[in-house]
């Protein structure tokens, strides 16, 4: 989870020093998504990436609430 939060902090970053770096060198999804959108005008495969990060994030926040939970219940 935390990889994950660092990848989307990592955005700012990525496109002002480096504008996407040499090649694809250093890319993560939100960077790709933006390219994709604004750079070449793919609306609809840039939203398609952006809303399967989204549930991505919720599936594997679901996943460790549940794991901690049933962690909690058996502690008790």
């Amino acid at each position: 989870m935390f990889i994950l939060i660092d990848s989307v902090k990592a955005f700012p970053l990525i496109f002002i020093m480096t504008d996407g770096g040499p090649g694809e060198v250093t890319e993560v999804t939100n960077f790709y998504v933006y390219r994709q959108a604004f750079t070449f005008s793919l609306w609809g495969y840039g939203s398609a990436i952006a809303t399967l990060m989204l549930v991505g994030v919720f599936i594997v926040s679901y996943a460790i609430y549940r794991i901690t939970r049933e962690k909690d219940d058996h502690g008790r």
